[in-house]
């Protein structure tokens, strides 16, 4: 909940110190201008559970398979896959890239440190970010175009350039 998303007997002018408080004692976080309980953990519906289990195996690998190919290896209908995906996205289990690239939020570290290794010789191309990920092409420029919808990078002609924090790229709990 936001700050202001807060009902009860607290007036306004208490509410951020009490919040502060609870954050500094551990029993709430805040991100993002949000607060959550400490302890507070997503979880997966049992259907959510089983398509993650089946698209692990498919999505840990450097460069996982589009969403179309999944689909095929599973015999699981794009639509239905698809939306799937998509609460697995809303819970921040699997990072939607575009439509038709997810990855494991555990893969999108290593191309996050890619891209700041590569800024910090200055602005870099799909290219040289294909070539330091390992990664096609393809896949490449639409890791970058999620970097830059997330404010991480920015594109100007055919070169990026980091603009943000890490965490921006970063899925976060």
């Amino acid at each position: 909940m936001q700050e202001n998303e807060f009902d009860g007997d607290i007036p306004g002018r208490f509410r951020s110190n009490l919040l502060k408080t609870l954050v500094a004692d551990g029993k709430l976080e805040q991100q993002a201008g949000r607060f959550r309980p400490k302890r507070h953990q997503v979880m997966l519906a049992p259907e959510e559970e089983k398509l993650l289990k089946r698209l692990e195996p498919l999505l840990n690998q450097p460069q996982p398979p589009s969403v179309g190919d999944i689909g095929k290896a599973t015999g699981i209908a794009l639509p239905l896959l698809q939306r799937g995906i998509k609460g697995l996205a809303s819970k921040k289990v699997v990072v939607l890239i575009s439509d038709k690239r997810v990855y494991l939020p555990k893969q999108v570290e290593p191309l996050v440190q890619i891209a700041m290794k590569l800024s910090q010789e200055g602005p870099f191309t799909a290219r040289q970010f294909r070539d330091a990920a390992e990664i096609g092409r393809n896949v490449a420029i639409e890791v970058l175009e999620y970097f830059d919808a997330k404010g991480f990078t920015r594109r100007t002609g055919d070169h990026r350039t980091v603009v943000g924090n890490a965490d921006r790229a970063l899925p976060s709990g």
